[in-house]
Parts: C-alpha cells; sequence; structure tokens
C-alpha cells in the first residue's frame, strides 16, 4: 500500500530536477547571514532610507538610514529581510538584488530599488 503521506506522493516529479524544488538555484546562504550579522538585514527594505551618497576612493557609498541612525553601504553589502546585496549604487537610486521565497518552496530572485529621499520643503 502507498503511504499518502510520503514526500514523493505530494511532490511532483518535476520539481526533483537540478534548480527547482527543495529551494531551487537561488537558495540563500543562511549560514551566512548569521556571520555577517548586518544590521541592516534585521528590518524590512521598506523602513529602510537612503538619505544620501558619497563618492570615497572613487567608490560610490549610499547612506542609509534606519530608525534614528545612519550607515554607509557599498557594493556587495546586504540590507533587508529578503537576502538583498546591493549591486549598483547611482546618483540617486541605490540597486539591489534579493532572493524571495515562493509559495512551493522555490527561490527567485528580484531586482529593487532604494531611491534619494530629499527633505526639501521640510519644517524640520
Amino acid at each position: 500500500m502507498i503511504e499518502p503521506f510520503r514526500a514523493k506522493k505530494i511532490d511532483p516529479d518535476t520539481k526533483n530536477r537540478f534548480g527547482t524544488g527543495k529551494g531551487g538555484q537561488f537558495q540563500p546562504d543562511f549560514e551566512a547571514r548569521e556571520l555577517r550579522n548586518s544590521v541592516l538585514e534585521k528590518y524590512p527594505l521598506e523602513s529602510l532610507t537612503m538619505i544620501g551618497r558619497l563618492v570615497v576612493n572613487k567608490r560610490p557609498i549610499a547612506v542609509i538610514k534606519y530608525e534614528n541612525n545612519v550607515k554607509q553601504v557599498k557594493v556587495g553589502d546586504y540590507l533587508g529581510l529578503d537576502f538583498g546585496m546591493v549591486t549598483e549604487i547611482g546618483e540617486g537610486e541605490l540597486k539591489l538584488k534579493e532572493l524571495i521565497q515562493d509559495s512551493a518552496g522555490e527561490w527567485s530572485e528580484r531586482q529593487s530599488s532604494l531611491f534619494l529621499q530629499t527633505t526639501e520643503g521640510s519644517s524640520k
């Protein structure tokens, strides 16, 4: 008799191919995240604000505000809850590559951006 709750019974055969199922080819390295222990990976991307851009030694650096603190990030740094890695820092935009998981457990890449926020016209 076939056991109804075995993984092979529930998972379609197509999920056993390389790069799909069981996380997929984009599955993030959870242990590396723990080792990095980046403060900005503890906040959702929506709560982070790009408030400035600097160029130091010909390398762009973005200034990110979280809560009442600021932190500088460079290309290759991580931020946000979705394993977001900074890929580019432009004049008014910081671009990231995030890893997100769908309801089937598959991981895929998503491009996201943080735009420079100005406080012009503010009375503060």
